[in-house]
């Protein structure tokens, strides 16, 4: 994909920042209502029930699935870098476990991809390095 089917870094963060909010609301309608149709989202390995989602619908309700053993589950984005035809955000994830009572804080940087300037792919890793080689770039 090339750079003009991506929105400007600036623009892009504005728009995350917004959703973000909806997102931490677990209002998960509203966060995901700008993205494409066919979206695609892949975190990183041992995410409960979610590693995997295809479309928008699935992936509102992988986010709702993960609720059950997260209820209060938040991201805060820290950073979010030009990678070209990609942009990454750098996060940090914190929650409770419901069963266990522990607390839980996941750094990870998200690669997100576009097509016609809306978001289609997101992967996730939990090392910022392979983030970042991921999409030819390195610390």
């Amino acid at each position: 994909m090339s750079q003009e089917n991506r929105p400007s870094l600036e623009a892009f963060k504005l728009a995350y920042l917004a959703s973000n909010e909806a997102f931490n609301r677990h209002d998960f309608d509203a966060a995901f209502a700008g993205v494409h149709p066919d979206l695609e989202w892949e975190t990183f390995p041992g995410t409960p029930g979610v590693e995997r989602l295809q479309g928008r619908r699935a992936v509102i309700e992988g986010f709702h699935d993960l609720l059950g053993e997260f209820p209060d589950w938040r991201v805060e984005p820290q950073e979010f870098i030009d990678g070209r035809d990609a942009i990454l955000v750098r996060n940090i994830g914190t929650a409770t476990g419901r069963r266990s009572g522990m607390p839980v804080r996941q750094s990870f940087t998200q690669v997100w991809t576009f097509r016609d300037g809306r978001p289609v792919r997101v992967r996730e890793y939990p090392d910022h390095q392979a983030a970042l080689e991921a999409v030819g770039l390195s610390a």
